[in-house]
């Protein structure tokens, strides 16, 4: 996959959520027993996480150590020998996994592409998917059904912080918003009717007026005049559909003193004036 690529982004999302998402199948966390040594027959994808302990493993015709924070993803048919320091047993969280088609219910051909590394060293940045991962196995374990939910998030979650880690390693560290723009961001969700210039939102940012011009386009790929635009037509839609508020009040409500421009530019942004829009 790459990284580089938003594209591969925007797939690799809709693969695991609409086109093949993954199924949790058996799970488990164990400190691996004397003598223990690991030659599986694998038939389905496998998180494997090193929590602690020491080891070796081999794969194909490749070995890697094992040691707190080594991730294997395993796919079906690989051929897997591991084994451990019988000083310092391995303990590991591990969770099958089968890719599904939503349609049919048969597994997914999943293009090696769209799959994590085999092996991948988190070190000390493991304890996010290590968390992760055990809660899963705590959720399998509790029969209520919205445990089931639960587990399909959090399993979802487990994929995005592996993939995640992987691009961080490969020089693709995926940012979360600027924490100075998300101040301004929520600021204009939480009230899009107040009224906010240029000038305001810099000084919430902590930043001058051109430099957090250009660090909230960067972020939001929109001026900040536009995001509010966007963010009081979106607000309008839901009033519309969802209140008996007329749409001068709307308007009004919004922060336009002129509700013949909030009707002009209503209709622009979704092609039927407001008096259309009702739910």
């Amino acid at each position: 996959m790459d990284y580089a690529d938003p594209a591969a982004w925007r797939e690799l999302t809709d693969r695991l959520t609409r086109r093949h998402p993954p199924e949790l199948g058996p799970c488990g966390r164990v400190t691996c027993e004397p003598g223990w040594l690991w030659r599986p027959a694998l038939t389905d994808h496998d998180l494997w996480l090193v929590l602690g302990g020491r080891g070796r493993v081999r794969l194909g015709a490749d070995e890697h150590p094992l040691r707190p924070g080594t991730l294997l993803t395993y796919r079906p048919g690989d051929d897997v020998f591991a084994t451990q320091d019988p000083q310092v047993r391995l303990t590991v969280v591990y969770c099958h996994v089968a890719f599904v088609d939503p349609a049919g219910g048969r597994p997914a051909d999943v293009g090696d592409e769209w799959l994590p590394p085999r092996v991948l060293q988190l070190g000390d940045r493991h304890g996010p998917l290590g968390a992760q991962l055990q809660r899963i196995v705590e959720l399998s374990r509790d029969r209520h059904p919205l445990s089931t939910l639960e587990i399909r998030s959090r399993l979802l979650s487990a994929f995005a912080e592996i993939f995640r880690q992987d691009a961080y390693q490969r020089g693709h560290a995926v940012a979360g918003l600027d924490p100075r723009v998300r101040t301004v961001v929520d600021h204009v969700l939480a009230d899009p009717g107040r009224r906010l210039s240029l000038t305001d939102a810099a000084a919430l940012a902590g930043l001058s007026p051109h430099r957090f011009s250009r660090l909230f386009t960067s972020e939001q790929g929109v001026s900040l005049r536009e995001f509010v635009l966007q963010t009081r037509l979106a607000r309008a839609r839901s009033l519309l559909s969802e209140t008996t508020m007329s749409v001068g009040e709307i308007a009004r409500a919004l922060g336009y003193a002129d509700v013949a421009l909030f009707s002009r530019q209503f209709r622009r942004r979704f092609g039927v004036p407001p008096t259309r829009a009702r739910g």
